[in-house]
């Protein structure tokens, strides 16, 4: 898992598309090199869009949840790789993003259960908290990225068929 991420999607690409991104490169075509990446990383934005709704719309407990369904959404990213194991497209929640006491909140609220501490009136001391398993339904992650895999993977092999006729 990439450093930093908190749950993650990868959708593998053909070599082609590895392929292609070389050729592009070695021919000093930069521009279309960023056209291709711009195209792949479009097709798997409506994936990470539909991540963020259902962020958005998980069941709601106290007043932080709004900030933390926030959180959710605005950590889902796109990011594409050309080189190594990972070539295709990447979705995931990035840890970074999150707030520093909510690190691994997108883990577990796709998990859909975690664990946490509850303080005396006006005690931040964790010795004395009660800590208590919290569950949510889960999977808001998961079920969006299993919905659009298969759209996504259609569109890198639209794009990478048109990039093939340019290369050649």
């Amino acid at each position: 898992m990439p450093k930093g991420a908190g749950i993650v999607a990868q959708i593998n690409a053909p070599r082609d598309l590895e392929v292609i991104a070389r050729k592009l490169k070695e021919a000093g075509r930069g521009d279309l090199r960023r056209k291709l990446g711009s195209e792949i990383r479009a097709a798997a934005k409506v994936a990470a869009n539909d991540a963020k709704q259902a962020a958005l719309a998980l069941p709601s407990q106290g007043e932080d949840s709004n900030a933390l369904r926030a959180s959710l959404a605005k950590s889902v990213r796109v990011s594409t790789s050309y080189a190594g194991s990972r070539v295709g497209v990447r979705i995931q929640s990035m840890k970074s993003v999150m707030p520093d006491r909510a690190k691994n909140m997108a883990k577990a609220t796709n998990k859909g259960k975690w664990r946490h501490p509850v303080f005396q009136s006006g005690s931040q001391d964790r010795k004395s908290a009660t800590w208590v398993s919290q569950t949510m339904p889960g999977h808001w992650f998961d079920d969006a990225m299993s919905h659009s895999q298969v759209r996504i993977r259609a569109a890198v092999w639209r794009v990478i068929e048109r990039y093939k006729k340019e290369i050649v």
